[in-house]
Order: C-alpha cells, then structure tokens, then sequence
C-alpha cells in the first residue's frame, strides 16, 4: 500500500510499504520517491509502482527480497502521470493508465521484456484501472465515455473495445473474480454504503444516448450576459502595472477587537495581521483607571531569519505564575514584568507523521515580583523578589497519533523533554543560578489495559537563587488543566506521602496501570456540563532528593478511581479519588487515608 509521510526538507510525500498480515512487520520500499499506486506481481516476488520527480511519473519494478534495489522499466519525460498498474497474469506485461501532456488518458501495455509500448485506447474520455483476463488476450477497464464511468473490456490483438455496462450512476473495475469468471467492480454510495458487484466481461450493454434536461446542461454552453467587447486577449500587457517590493508594515489590517467599558475600568482587547498572515500583533489592557496591566506581543511566521516562529512581548503587571506553596493550599502568586524575545522550530525525520521534535529559546529580560504570598510557609522557604535576565532552551520530542481517547487514558505514545533556564546578573538583574528540567514518559498498551511510566528530574545551582526555586518533594498536590497542563510550577507530589524533602537535586517517578476509561456519564447539566468516563489505576510512585537533610528514597503504592468534569466533549478537569501509601505501612497493616485530587493523565 501507498502512505504519506514528512520526507527530506519536511515536504510531505507518498511512499510505498508491504505489511506482512500475520506478523505486523511492516517494510518501507521506496525513499522519498513520492511513490503510490503499487501492485503485485502474480508470483508475489515483485512490485510495480508509479514514482513521481516534478511533474513526471515513470513504472519501476522493485524485488521483495533485495529491499531497495529498482529499475525503472518506462522513460517518459514532461507532463506524463501514470495511475493503476496491473500485472498480466503471466508477469511479462504490465498495463496502466497514462496521461500526456494533451490530458488524454487512455490504456497502455508494456512489455517488460521486449520494453514496448502498446497503447489500445485512443478516445478523448478518460480511460483507467486495467484488470487482465485470465487468458491474458482482453483486459477490461473503467471508461468515462458517455461522461459516466462504466465497464469496458478490448481486445489486445485487434484493440477494438466492447461496453460492458450503461450505468448511469458510475461502477469502477477492481479485479478478476476467479470464482465468478467476472469482473468485480464499486459503485458510488448509494443510501449508507458503497455496492460490490460482478460483470460478465462478455456482456454487451445496450447503450442508450443521455436525454439531460436543458435546465442542467445549458451551462456547457454558457457565456457572459454582458461580455466585454474591444478587448484584445492576445495583448500583453507584462509591465503595464508597476511592481514593489511586499513590507508587511504597509499591510497591516485589523481582525478582532474586544472591549468593555466601564465606570470602573476598561478591558481592550485587539489583534492585527498583515495581508499574508504571517505577521501579527496583538494587545491587552486592563485598568480601573488607577493602575493598568498591559501586554503587546509580535508574531513572525515568515521562516526568516533561523526558521520557525519568532516573536517579542513585552508585559507589566499581567503575566503572572501561581501555584499552591503550603500545606492549605495557599497561593503564592508572582508576576512577570519586562521583554521577552522568544522563538520555536519543529522538525520531523520522515519516519513517522506524529513523531515530532521541536525547539524552543528566548532571551528574557523580567522583574520578577512577588504579588501574594501565604501567611504560613510550612514547606516552602520565604520567596523573593527581584529582577532575571536569562536565556531558556527547551527540547521537546513527542510521538503520538492524534485520538479522543488521548485525553483519557492514552494506549499509545511517549515523549522527553529537557529545558534550561541559565539566570545571571551578567545579562541583567539580581539574580545568578541554572535550573534545568528533565521529563519523560511511555504508554504501552498491554492487552485491555495500559502501563504507563513517567520521570522526571530538577536540578537548581547557582550564587544567588531566589528561594522559591527549591526544589524536592512536598505533600503540596498540583492543580492540572485538562489532565495535562499545569498551573505554575509542578510539584513533585508522591501521592499517599506526608512529609518535606528539599535540596538542590530531586527525582520524581510513577508507574501506573490503567484501565481504559468507559464512555459513559453519570451526570448532566442541560447535556453541555457533564460527569463521567469512568476509570482506574493501580499507581506507584517514587522519588529522591539530593543536596539536603534526607536524602533517602521515598516510595508509596496504592490504587485510584477517577472521572472528568465535561465541558461538552473535553474534560476540563479530570479527578483522582485513591488510597495510597508506603509499602511499609503496607505491611504494617496500617490503613491508608484516602485523597481527592486533580489527576495528570500526560505530562505533555
């Protein structure tokens, strides 16, 4: 079979695959050769194939066993496409379907040993999918003369070709039908499904001329109510129109804006783009007439200079990171004021269509301050405020097929991440310390349920460290948006855990086994806010923590039901309901206390 696929330079391209049906063992036969349309040869030990270069396509025959050895058997040059090969049952020819530069496509044989061409079609219509008979004389092929696709079979020796059927809502050929001496051919949907049928090949149709109505076919025909007259079609007129280089800055245009007026304040809310849409601007404002939050941002999509996207914000007293930093669950929020230059870039090698890396970087200029903190710091020590100017690199590589259920429990994928934050006074502010995150994790569908695996390792050093850096692990839970995106920073939570490790080096895992989650709810609000998809896990995690007062391993087990609050279709927040705790109370037989909490279903 044929399949699209990122090739060199990322363009997207159709490549040719065998599968074997017993073992799964899927093989790639072509490279980048934007290659499709194959077909067996009748003792199974070759293919033939259409491969395409610019606007040409050509038949190459590649042996199974000799992977990417093949010869090209036609030699056309120009506008020529070739569509729907066929092997003779004998294996010495081959017939398709071509069409030159004057867009007639009709039927040709070739034959592999002698390299001739007979062509046994000539006509104006369309002429395509050859199926051989048997006795490899007369081959039977899908016609749109009469302007409907129909049957029709001609005789190699003599070329003279016989309608087979008058359809008049179409029936494409597909193969020999051994058991009925017949051709099978498709018709068009027809109510919920598309018909399977078989033609005698020495049918003879009879053939009726069309009656249209004029009301439906008088466009053929048509020409303008009022055409132009004095004009000269041959005239050239290349020059008579100045031309300019294209700045994107004369073209910008207005897309949306929001705004909401008050007494009380204002929110304004504005985007803008250029002609090509590869540029973009967009603004916000808050204010109550005494103090203003504001942000600009600019977007660049052209590729240029390094590829990828790039852009600049700039933001005061509107971009903030919240996250819970006691035990109560108490906030500590900050903002981030100042410049960011930021860009991104994604790649894909060609081996898969969902197996993707990217890039990220940005150089970042940010008063970092401190606008709320709890009142009890029992697991945190006092943040502090100030000013960063850091460089970031990110790399993130994911590999996973798009589904519904992905957002559930996913039976498939897996991913890594590493990012870097290097902080120093040399570029600007306060501060001078290196953070760096490592993540990464598996899902493997193991008969009905799925395993998945996750670790993730945070490392913070340096001379001056703001204290709400500090990494370990906490029994501080996270707040997860869509089983997977986390508000503020995360914290390594083992679940079942109560205690304060903190150092400058931390590891975190967990283990799970997963059930599928049933597609039901069990609750609803007008059929929009729902309650439901049901689940469970059998959980394990486990971390560590260097560079502090306890650096031994923790570990805790336990199981977990969980749900999703709907909104429509998406699950907006998914629940955790569980027992979990260390082995050793385990063992002890000491009764675990139960948790509720947002559960992570993907990292990223």
């Amino acid at each position: 079979y044929s399949k699209y696929r990122y090739g060199k330079h990322q363009a997207m391209i159709w490549d040719v695959y065998v599968v074997d049906v017993d073992t799964k063992k899927k093989v790639r036969i072509t490279n980048s050769q934007r290659a499709n349309n194959p077909c067996w040869s009748p003792d199974g030990t070759h293919l033939a194939f259409v491969s395409h270069k610019n606007s040409t396509s050509n038949l190459f025959i590649a042996p199974l066993d000799s992977i990417g050895t093949q010869t090209r058997i036609t030699n056309y040059s120009g506008d020529a496409q070739i569509v729907t090969p066929d092997y003779s049952p004998d294996g010495s020819k081959i017939a398709y379907a071509v069409s030159k530069s004057d867009g007639n496509m009709d039927i040709v044989v070739f034959d592999i040993l002698g390299q001739e061409t007979i062509r046994l079609t000539t006509r104006n219509e369309l002429d395509y999918r050859p199926v051989w008979h048997p006795d490899g004389k007369k081959i039977t092929y899908t016609s749109h003369a009469g302007m409907t696709p129909n049957f029709h079979t001609v005789d190699i020796s003599t070329k003279l070709s016989t309608q087979n059927t008058d359809i008049g809502d179409a029936v494409w050929t597909v193969g020999w039908n051994n058991d009925k001496s017949a051709i099978t051919g498709l018709t068009l949907n027809d109510v919920d499904s598309a018909r399977v049928v078989d033609i005698d090949p020495t049918r003879i149709a009879n053939v009726t001329e069309p009656t249209i109505n004029n009301a439906y076919s008088t466009w053929r025909d048509k020409q303008p109510d009022h055409p132009l007259v004095g004009l000269d079609p041959e005239l050239n007129v290349i020059g008579a129109v100045s031309v300019e280089k294209y700045q994107f800055y004369d073209h910008f245009k207005h897309l949306a804006t929001i705004l909401f007026p008050d007494v009380e304040g204002l929110f304004y809310n504005g985007a803008f783009i250029d002609a090509t849409g590869r540029h973009a601007i967009g603004l916000l404002a808050i204010t109550d007439w005494e103090n203003v939050s504001s942000g600009f941002e600019y977007t660049n999509a052209t590729g240029k200079p390094v590829g990828g996207f790039w852009g600049v914000s700039y933001y005061k007293n509107l971009l903030f990171e919240g996250r819970y930093y006691n035990r109560n669950n108490n906030y500590l929020i900050e903002f981030y004021n100042g410049l960011s230059i930021y860009g991104s870039r994604s790649f894909n090698f060609g081996k898969d269509l969902f197996k993707n890396h990217t890039i990220k970087y940005g150089l970042n200029y940010l008063d970092r301050q401190v606008a709320y903190e709890p009142d009890s710091l029992d697991v945190f020590p006092p943040p502090e405020s100030g000013k960063e100017g850091s460089i970031s690199l990110l790399y993130n590589y994911l590999g996973r097929r798009p589904h519904k259920q992905n957002l559930f429990a996913p039976p498939h994928g897996h991913g890594f991440q590493i990012g870097m934050n290097l902080i120093d006074q040399k570029i600007w502010g306060d501060f001078t310390y290196t953070h760096i995150n490592v993540d990464g994790f598996i899902n493997k569908k193991v008969g009905p349920l799925i395993v998945y695996t996750r670790g993730r390792y945070e490392a913070v050093w340096g001379e001056n460290i703001p204290l709400q850096e500090t990494v370990g692990l906490v029994d501080i839970p996270n707040e997860y948006i869509l089983g997977q995106l986390v508000l503020g920073k995360e914290h390594m939570n083992p679940r079942g855990w109560t205690g304060v490790q903190l150092g400058d080096r931390a590891f975190f895992g967990t283990v799970e086994l997963r059930t599928p989650s049933l597609n039901f709810n069990f609750f609803e609000i007008a059929k929009i806010v729902k309650y439901g998809r049901l689940s469970g896990a059998f959980i394990s995690d486990f971390g560590k923590v260097w560079g502090g007062n306890d650096e031994n391993w923790v570990t805790t087990t336990g199981a977990e039901i969980r749900f999703s609050l709907l909104v429509g279709d998406v699950p907006f927040f998914i629940y955790g309901f569980g027992w979990a705790q260390t082995p050793e109370d385990w063992v002890n037989g000491i009764g675990p206390k139960p948790y509720f909490r947002m559960s992570l279903i993907s990292p990223f």
